[in-house]
């Protein structure tokens, strides 16, 4: 198995001095399968990062997680499981670029999202992706061996 980590952005806060980096992880199986966990931002930050917020969310291109994972020598297609902590900007931000497999998210992040939280709102146009199969699971799962 091996683990491999991304850093998919980062955030700079005015009173912290060093910036914060969003994580994004992929999972290679012994199996040979390839799940990712977290997308981080859409790409459209790397070009046009909201102005509008308390604190800075930094995207360079390499940062987008298509970027990321060609440099492992993978695209897209090549993932088999995506899974998702929560739905907000740096971790769900591309889930639509990864339609093709099955999406884990805990249901009761899943049902407050659906439910209109504002929270979630700016990644709406990815979580409610008619084309995203999720499976919503409570609490801890194992969802592949080991």
């Amino acid at each position: 198995m091996k683990l491999y980590l991304f850093e998919l952005g980062h955030f700079v806060y005015p009173d912290i001095p060093l910036p914060l980096p969003v994580p994004g992880y992929l999972i290679q199986t012994d199996e040979g399968k390839n799940i990712l966990v977290d997308t981080g931002f859409p790409e459209s930050f790397i070009s046009h990062p909201p102005a509008a917020d308390p604190y800075a969310k930094v995207v360079r291109p390499q940062d987008y997680i298509l970027n990321r994972i060609s440099e492992i020598g993978l695209e897209a297609i090549d993932i088999d499981l995506v899974i998702v902590s929560h739905f907000d900007v740096d971790h769900a931000g591309n889930l639509s670029r990864f339609c093709h497999v099955e999406t884990i998210v805990q249901r009761q992040q899943y049902e407050a999202a659906k439910a209109g939280h504002p929270r979630f709102a700016s990644t709406q146009d990815q979580w409610d992706n008619a084309l995203i199969r999720f499976r919503l699971i409570d609490g801890d799962v194992e969802i592949a061996p080991g």
